[in-house]
């Protein structure tokens, strides 16, 4: 019985999202879900390192990669707090990277708040699996991503996602 489950969740898994690393196709696990129709208020904080997917996306193998880089995010999210001040975020952050864990992180000021684009260094996806598996991403199209105020980057690299203090981390899928 557990074989047939474990090929049900690699078909299911291989509908949700796939990628080309190194010539390779690997499967991607992801958990999404689509992104609210409102923001929750300015004030509503999601903790990074909180966030978490399902067991049957989130391997043993994947938890303590993903683990170590949402810690490595909620760092990043807690410098960016402690530069808020009364006149809000400021314009720009020193970027963050990780060789080790394969991430690079990168501040965009908002209206309100901001967002983070975490990419992976060079373009291998294989980076963000442990991410991608270990979390939940809500997931829209451009058009919904802007009436939300939720910033993307308009080349749509399949080797980034984004953080929000007040959605947490989301993509954009589609047009």
């Amino acid at each position: 019985m557990r074989a047939i489950a474990t090929k049900l969740v690699a078909v299911i898994a291989a509908l949700c999202m796939s990628a080309t690393v190194a010539d390779a196709q690997v499967t991607l696990f992801t958990r999404t879900k689509p992104l609210p129709e409102t923001l929750p208020p300015a004030t509503s904080r999601v903790d990074p390192a909180a966030i978490s997917g399902d067991p049957l996306h989130c391997t043993a193998e994947l938890q303590p990669t993903a683990d170590a880089q949402k810690a490595f995010i909620a760092r990043y999210v807690l410098e960016i707090q402690k530069l808020d001040d009364r006149n809000g975020y400021p314009a720009t952050v020193v970027p963050s990277t990780s060789e080790t864990l394969g991430l690079n992180l990168i501040y965009a000021k908002r209206a309100v708040d901001y967002t983070i684009q975490v990419r992976a260094l060079g373009g291998n996806a294989a980076m963000l699996v442990p991410l991608w598996g270990c979390i939940t991403i809500l997931t829209g199209n451009s058009d919904k991503l802007r009436r939300l105020g939720l910033y993307f980057f308009p080349d749509r690299s399949k080797f980034a996602m984004f953080y929000s203090p007040r959605v947490g981390f989301y993509e954009r899928r589609g047009v």
